[in-house]
């Protein structure tokens, strides 16, 4: 994983992928996506219980298949 690049958890769901990368790695940063405000919502809330997640993660609303992807 490269530290200096986000990590991006697509169709996130409830961001257990992005969670994971985030508590095992402390400089990484996760953009969290889904098109489900809801999920989004609560995700949202999760990470607020977690000082240790604050200022590293993102989180977008939208259906992957219609946004634009940074290059690879």
């Amino acid at each position: 994983i490269d530290a200096a690049l986000p990590i991006w958890d697509l169709c996130c769901d409830g961001g257990l992928i992005g969670c994971v990368a985030m508590d095992e790695d402390a400089s990484a940063s996760v953009v969290f996506v889904d098109k489900r405000p809801r999920i989004l919502e609560a995700l949202e809330a999760l990470l607020a219980r977690g000082p240790h997640y604050a200022s590293r993660h993102r989180i977008v609303c939208a259906d992957i298949l219609l946004m634009e992807l940074p290059p690879a």
